[in-house]
């Protein structure tokens, strides 16, 4: 198996929304009713609600700065971090002169475990703004990271950062590391350590920031950028909220049976975990009681339940022959992290989805790499390349042991049975995985009839998912 490669996000200009007198006022109403709803639960700390109420007036204006400026403050919080990052990048190619999102994106760096590009944005700020006392601070802690705790040490008392500054020098006494050559598994543990959480003498969540609406204002020219609290992303109200106008009275609902009472209700539509399984398929959702860490893909989380309010998840990183790659697994748009912190989880497939729960008993299961929504943290995994001939391969992904795996398949899908005395050929736009002892092989040209060309030959003994809609 060969490492995958990642490609890099598509850039879109973000442009102003036009004002409510042009053709599509309308339009523009509704956006500015999304936008500032969403802004509102943000501060309220209803995330998930702003994520969707924001979404919705993207859907309107996508390419919208404000709004994209927001949604990545959305992301920031949700700790989908990738997601975050391709949008600050396009905000950066927007608006190359502006530190404030250079300032963020570095921060999401930071805790995805790339100190080295937090570093170099960071360099720039700080030589554009000297006396930006949070970007110093934060390039510290990048310098930490990469081992350099003289130039942390220097950053932090640049930031204000006395503590910190101190702790470099504690640091630093009798263990300074010889130039260019670090322990790999303390950097290895201090990698991930700042995926999970950036540094908390740092990391307040004072780190999203938005375009600012003020034409006159002094400090921020017209349509430039300002900082604002995560925890209080102000975004300006429309000179005239749009309101909804009200809804005919209903018809009165006519039924067979008298109405629950809201206990009764409560607890007929509560889910259900049940106690002999830690993973159970309920309709189209999944539920998991997490023990020792749960990997998933966040976009699938509608619920998660834990002893406190703050869960944390930490991105996942690829694995090719042993070695942890600075890839996410999944993909940059909907990378697996893992949760720790919560004891329930409750899952749910997108449209023209279902998820599939899996339980592995020292078996081994191959599934395209877009195709894994969740997995025990007692399972390894080991990322791959299928080659699917022409030269092209699928990211795919080999998960084993002992514990619960969560695939993210069709609507429509089946399994064809591979014996050691038959041989099963697949188109290869169809594979979603295999199980049991398969060997793949890319059919050549010459070998397969002119209808089945790019297909892809299994034999031994197991099983091929494949996508077959109407199945």
């Amino acid at each position: 198996m060969q490492p995958a490669m990642s490609e890099p996000p598509r850039r879109q200009p973000a442009y102003t929304a036009p004002p409510e007198s042009a053709p599509g006022a309308l339009t523009s109403e509704e956006f500015l009713f999304h936008m500032y709803r969403g802004s509102e639960l943000l501060q309220e700390d209803r995330v998930h609600e702003a994520k969707e109420e924001i979404e919705n007036a993207l859907r309107l204006q996508p390419r919208d700065a404000k709004g994209q400026a927001l949604l990545a403050m959305v992301y920031f919080r949700l700790g989908m971090y990738p997601r975050a990052i391709s949008i600050y990048e396009e905000i950066i190619a927007s608006f190359p002169s502006e530190n404030s999102p250079r300032i963020n994106l570095s921060l999401c760096y930071l805790k995805t475990g790339q100190p080295e590009r937090a570093r170099t944005l960071l360099e720039e700020v700080v030589r554009i703004e000297p006396k930006h006392e949070r970007a110093w601070g934060y390039l510290g802690l990048a310098f930490e990271r990469l081992h350099d705790l003289e130039r942390a040490r220097h950053c932090f008392e640049r930031a204000g950062q006395k503590a910190m500054a101190r702790r470099m020098i504690d640091q630093a006494v009798g263990s300074t590391p010889t130039e260019g050559k670090a322990a790999e598994p303390a950097e290895k543990t201090e990698v991930r350590r700042a995926a999970a959480e950036a540094f908390h003498g740092l990391d307040d969540g004072d780190a999203s920031f938005t375009i600012a609406n003020g034409v006159n204002s002094d400090a921020v020219p017209a349509g430039g950028w300002q900082e604002v609290s995560a925890a209080h992303p102000a975004v300006p109200p429309p000179a005239r909220v749009p309101t909804l106008a009200p809804a005919a009275a209903p018809e009165p609902i006519v039924v067979g049976a008298p109405a629950h009472r809201l206990p009764h209700f409560a607890r007929e539509t509560t889910f259900a975990f049940p106690a002999d399984a830690r993973v159970a398929l309920v309709d189209r959702s999944v539920l998991v009681r997490v023990h020792n860490g749960f990997g998933v893909r966040l976009d699938l989380v509608r619920a998660m339940i834990g002893p406190t309010a703050g869960i944390q998840a930490t991105p996942l990183f690829r694995r090719t022959r042993g070695r942890v790659e600075d890839l996410w697994l999944g993909s940059s748009t909907r990378p697996l992290s893992l949760v720790t912190e919560a004891t329930r989880l409750v899952l749910q497939a997108t449209r023209d989805r279902r998820l599939a729960p899996v339980l592995l008993d020292g078996d081994f299961v191959y599934v395209r790499e877009d195709s894994l929504a969740g997995f025990d943290q007692s399972l390894s995994y080991e990322n791959g390349r299928l080659p699917i001939g022409e030269g092209e391969a699928a990211n795919m992904v080999r998960v084993h042991g002992h514990g619960y795996v969560v695939l993210d398949m069709p609507a429509g899908f089946g399994a064809v049975e591979v014996t050691s005395s038959s041989s099963v050929v697949v188109r290869r736009d169809a594979i979603l995985g295999w199980s049991g002892r398969l060997v793949p092989r890319a059919l050549a040209a010459m070998e397969a009839p002119v209808e089945l060309r790019e297909c892809v030959a299994f034999s031994g003994d197991g099983c091929v998912w494949i996508e077959a809609p109407g199945f």
